[in-house]
């Protein structure tokens, strides 16, 4: 008889600690999705770990993984749009501008897309010092009916502050300037011809414009 009351004692033992740790995963994941609520994307990561680290098998591990996983996306999306903010404060505002100006004179200018990096062509210091520069980028946008023609290469030109003009790739005068100074793997050619190089990141160009980046 004593047996059977210390193995029922046992037993009690091991089942209420079993349900101690379902509460404490349960909790755990509770506090998870508060801040998950909150956007505090770090403690829902503390939180969730320590329902995989402390509970491996408790009921709310499959939703602790994917609530982790969820914000670790999350977080990750917002350190890259906090990366892309802080590249747009450094961009030109000349540049900006003249972006700006041929997104204007689109046929429909909320249509603009701009695909990978714009490369930035300088003599004479750039037109912040009296030179020139050339923009080469690659878009695309509406034509008239409403429809994208395929991403394209236009040259934007910097005559001076607030002076710009474009060619674009169909046009006798355009020169190809990117081919021309841009090594086939993408590499630029440092100081060829006289000419400053530098790049603007287009996702960063895009977003101070409201325009669509594509990578």
């Amino acid at each position: 008889m004593k047996r059977v009351i210390v193995g029922l004692m046992l037993f009690s033992l091991v089942f209420g600690l079993a349900a101690c740790n379902r509460e404490s995963s349960a909790s755990l994941l509770e506090q998870a999705r508060s801040a998950y609520e909150l956007e505090n994307w770090d403690n829902v990561i503390e939180y969730t770990n320590r329902i995989v680290q402390e509970y491996p098998k408790s009921d709310e591990i499959k939703a602790a993984k994917k609530l982790a996983a969820d914000a670790e996306k999350r977080k990750e999306e917002e350190e890259h749009k906090e990366e892309i903010a802080a590249l747009a404060e450094e961009i030109n505002p000349i540049y900006v501008e003249c972006v700006q100006y041929f997104m204007d004179h689109l046929k429909t200018p909320e249509s603009l897309k701009i695909y990978g990096d714009i490369y930035v062509f300088t003599t004479d210091g750039g037109p912040n010092k009296g030179g020139s520069a050339v923009l080469s980028m690659k878009y695309d946008a509406h034509n008239g009916y409403g429809a994208y023609n395929g991403s394209e290469i236009v040259e934007l030109w910097v005559m001076t502050a607030g002076s710009y003009a474009w060619i674009e790739s169909d046009s006798d005068y355009y020169l190809d300037i990117r081919k021309a100074l841009v090594g086939s793997t993408g590499s630029i050619r440092e100081n060829e011809q006289g000419v400053e190089l530098e790049t603007i990141n287009g996702e960063a160009m895009a977003q101070i414009l409201g325009a669509t980046y594509v990578g």
